[in-house]
């Protein structure tokens, strides 16, 4: 998440923050799935874009990454920007 909170930014508004937004809930009930599957569907902002080939292959590879978590961090853990 923080890779992309970090490219992307914090911001929430606009239809093309829609996903963003819909994966604060999902990191609160830890549900890893959905977060993945909200990454994916972020990749439609870029799809048509030839030039963002690279940006798709990582955004696959968080949501990746996400699905295959198998722990979580403790509050103590968390790094607050």
């Amino acid at each position: 998440m923080l890779s992309i909170v970090y490219n992307r930014g914090s911001s929430l508004v606009g239809t093309g923050r829609t996903e963003m937004k819909n994966i604060v809930p999902l990191v609160k009930t830890k549900d890893l799935k959905e977060i993945a599957k909200e990454i994916r569907s972020m990749k439609r902002i870029w799809e048509n874009n030839p030039n963002t080939r690279g940006l798709l292959i990582r955004r696959e590879a968080e949501a990746v990454l996400v699905e295959q978590a198998n722990f979580f961090l403790m509050p103590e853990d968390y790094i607050i920007i």
